[in-house]
């Protein structure tokens, strides 16, 4: 790894724990504000969610877990010397998507790839269920 390349991680590596500390906070006040008990069986938590607030503030919750996880999978990949490569084509993710999104799997042309993909496949199954096409 070129000093360049060592310095780059060492950012990158920076950002990702700051924004692994950040969510964190965030995600304990979260549980906090609508009292979430991580010992109590998701149907009792939505069973007592009286509103459309309180599921909105339970939906960005979700997301700021899985965001969590995200910046835990960019770590592992940095101590594991596979982090800022797409694994589907094997390029070099650009140094300013990881800027932007340390904890970006693919390089901006296979995500959008998989986007797409994904887009397509939404489509496809709002046809079938639709019945304007045979799954």
């Amino acid at each position: 790894m070129t000093m360049r390349a060592s310095s780059r991680y060492s950012v990158l590596k920076g950002k990702l724990e700051n924004l692994a500390g950040e969510l964190k906070l965030q995600i304990d006040a979260a549980r906090f504000a609508i009292q979430i008990d991580p010992e109590r069986p998701a149907e009792q938590t939505e069973e007592s969610v009286d509103g459309v607030q309180r599921d909105i503030e339970i939906t960005l919750f979700e997301a700021k877990v899985a965001t969590l996880d995200r910046v835990y999978g960019a770590l592992r990949r940095l101590e594991q010397g596979n982090y800022g490569n797409c694994p589907n084509c094997g390029d070099e993710i650009a140094e300013k998507r990881l800027m932007a999104l340390p904890f970006a799997v693919r390089c901006k042309d296979c995500e959008e790839q998989r986007e797409e993909a994904a887009a397509a496949e939404i489509t496809r199954r709002r046809r079938v269920a639709a019945g304007l096409e045979v799954g």
